[in-house]
């Protein structure tokens, strides 16, 4: 075992369990002298497993970009993997159904991933791809992310309201109560990793919301340099 890996395996656990995104939490790692096993319980009342199953042929992809977007010891844990040619394993089981789905990153992956910040817009199609897999995807009660896809230099992302929920007579006032919404979102862990690949191939982000019923539209828009001041 390579005692640097096994120490920073040792703090990490300590901090464990830990919600690294929507109705997923890290929950336990495990050593061994070839194998880093990461596990992720998935809560399916927010993450149907047959959502996270469409993002099989993907989800390789999204894991080098969360590689690739790292940095402080949990990079430090990736250079140590490949420097020790270590494999790491994600196992991801439902929190209800037991399910599991398990995807292997390998050393040489593992090399490709650290470097990849040299391919940036790579690196932010592989996420868009991975996230687009889980579409439809309910990010609160009445509100629906439909798509999200790289257009030109912009990350669009398509949201369409239930308008039960919520009524559209003041666009301007939804504009700004969104966008603070968003932005506090994306400030989170596993939002602030999504801006700093955004930010790494200097693209905008904008959501675009659509009613249900009346088909009214407004967009909450955050330009590159936006994305790049949130991001560092």
């Amino acid at each position: 075992m390579i005692p640097e890996l096994l120490n920073s395996v040792n703090k990490m656990q300590r901090s464990l369990p830990d919600t690294v995104g929507d109705g997923q939490v890290f929950t336990k790692i495990e050593y061994s002298d070839t194998l880093l096993t990461f596990y992720y319980e998935i809560d399916e009342d927010i993450l149907p497993f047959e959502s996270l199953i469409k993002t099989k042929n993907s989800l390789k992809d999204f894991l080098l970009t969360m590689i690739s977007a790292s940095e402080g010891e949990n990079k430090e844990v990736y250079e140590l993997c490949a420097s020790g040619n270590l494999t790491i394993k994600f196992q991801y089981i439902g929190k209800h159904s037991y399910k599991e789905m398990t995807s292997y990153i390998y050393p040489n992956d593992i090399k490709w991933a650290l470097k990849a910040n040299n391919y940036p817009n790579d690196v932010l199609r592989a996420r868009i791809e991975t996230d687009r897999a889980t579409c439809p995807f309910k990010i609160d009660d009445g509100i629906i992310m439909e798509d999200i896809e790289l257009l030109d230099s912009m990350v669009f992302v398509t949201v369409s309201v239930n308008e039960k929920y919520y009524v559209f007579n003041d666009v301007k006032m939804h504009v700004e109560s969104s966008r603070e919404w968003i932005k506090q979102s994306l400030m989170s862990k596993n939002g602030m990793q999504f801006i700093r690949i955004i930010a790494n191939a200097h693209c905008g982000l904008t959501y675009h919301y659509v009613g249900n019923l009346s088909g009214k539209t407004f967009d909450v828009v955050f330009s590159s340099n936006d994305i790049s001041n949130m991001a560092y």
